[in-house]
């Protein structure tokens, strides 16, 4: 809508712009609720395939392109949640607990229950972690766990704890104080099994031999 605004800056005529809107067919809304309440987006497409926009928190009406209003027409509400086991997003994590086992992180290194980690290891685990995402919501399935996952980020008082169960042939994952259910895929999880079993002791390199 920054765009859209501008445009209306630059001389588009606001009660043109209103008409157009009001005589338009609905394209899309949007609301999303947050601690200050209720902001909806609503678009509309005129006959000439011109695309106006609403606000319920901003004043005026705001041209703008077909990709918003593609972006909420006929979309499920599952479409626009964030199916991200993992909010920690490009902090860098520095402790991970796995199954009870530990990784901590000092300075440039990682240590593990049986010290010192290869790095490489660790942050493809971490990688996969920062991407892990649900294929769908569902209600969490109660059974024992098949894998935890605790991940302490960015000045250390970041804890995210996901817990998985089998659920059929997929995996359900809970997120720690939250009620709602991630389904994961068997192929992703297999995925982020085998790279937690990756996860393999620090070896310092060999010195090169002298000619």
């Amino acid at each position: 809508l920054v765009d859209a605004k501008m445009d209306l800056a630059d001389g588009t005529d606001e009660k043109k712009a209103a008409a157009e809107f009001a005589n338009g067919a609905p394209a899309g809304t949007v609301t999303v609720r947050d601690a200050s309440g209720a902001q909806a987006i609503t678009v509309r497409k005129t006959a000439a395939n011109a695309y106006y926009a609403r606000s319920s928190v901003v004043d005026g009406i705001f041209k703008t392109n077909a990709d918003l209003a593609e972006g909420l027409s006929g979309k499920e509400l599952e479409n626009f949640r964030n199916k991200k086991l993992f909010e920690f997003g490009f902090s860098d994590p520095v402790k991970i607990e796995i199954n009870g086992a530990a990784y901590q992180k000092s300075s440039d290194k990682w240590t593990g229950p049986a010290g010192q980690i290869d790095p490489a290891s660790i942050q493809a685990v971490i990688d996969k972690l920062r991407d892990l995402a649900a294929a769908r919501f569902a209600p969490p399935v109660a059974g024992a766990p098949v894998l935890t996952v605790a991940v302490t980020s960015g000045d250390k008082s970041k804890l995210e704890k996901v817990t998985a169960a089998k659920a059929g042939e997929n995996f359900s994952f809970q997120r720690e104080g939250d009620t709602e259910g991630y389904i994961v895929e068997a192929k992703t999880m297999e995925d982020v099994q085998k790279t937690i079993a990756g996860i393999k002791p620090f070896q310092a390199p060999k010195p090169e031999k002298k000619k």
